[in-house]
């Protein structure tokens, strides 16, 4: 049993079909289109200690930063919002403040149409590839989907599910969204019982 594209459209109410997220650029041009969009020259992207670009990732602080300095031009504030959302919600890493660009070059291009991309496909690739990071001796976290992963457990393990709360569930409104994940009581008792269910 694994998650499946199926549950990634059933669960996140993510769009499967469509064309590809793919990668087609290489460090280089990366580096190039995101010193363009943040307005930065190549010396500042990779200064020390902080530095904006990190292990192929880009600091989203320094993306937020540059949405709020521009005031004039909407398509810069658009692209670092997508860049933002993207990158905090389906292609998340292990450090909580950074943005792998690799996986989101199609927010870049003017006019593009977010709709007409497979963003299940690509979010499912790119959590499979961080469990398997995951998997790795030493590793301490996962990173991904994680909001994919929590939800296909309670979908698939009724166990371990939370309290259902009367949270509103139109039909067109994503699986993810009906369980009420308010923070329980996490007592010793509970930890035995979820154990025996495991077992």
């Amino acid at each position: 049993m694994t998650i499946m594209l199926h549950d990634v459209q059933y669960i996140l109410g993510l769009p499967v079909e469509g064309d590809a997220v793919v990668e087609q650029s290489g460090v280089a041009s990366l580096k190039a289109d995101f010193q363009n969009f943040l307005g930065i020259g190549a010396d500042k992207l990779v200064a020390k200690p902080a530095s904006i670009w990190n292990n192929g990732r880009v600091s989203s602080q320094a993306i937020y930063e540059r949405c709020l300095a521009e005031r004039g031009d909407v398509d810069i504030k658009v692209q670092g919002f997508l860049l933002l959302v993207l990158g905090s919600t389906i292609f998340v890493d292990k450090s909580g403040s950074r943005i792998p660009p690799s996986c989101i070059l199609e927010v870049k291009k003017k006019d593009v149409q977010l709709c007409h991309y497979s963003w299940g496909s690509a979010t499912l690739a790119y959590f499979y590839r961080q469990l398997g990071v995951a998997l790795q001796i030493g590793c301490k976290q996962i990173a991904g989907c994680l909001t994919l992963l929590q939800s296909w457990i309670y979908e698939y393990f009724p166990a371990f599910r939370p309290v259902q709360g009367c949270l509103a569930i139109t039909s067109t409104d994503a699986r993810s969204a009906r369980w009420d994940t308010r923070i329980q009581e996490r007592d010793y008792h509970r930890v035995v019982s979820f154990r025996r269910r495991l077992e």
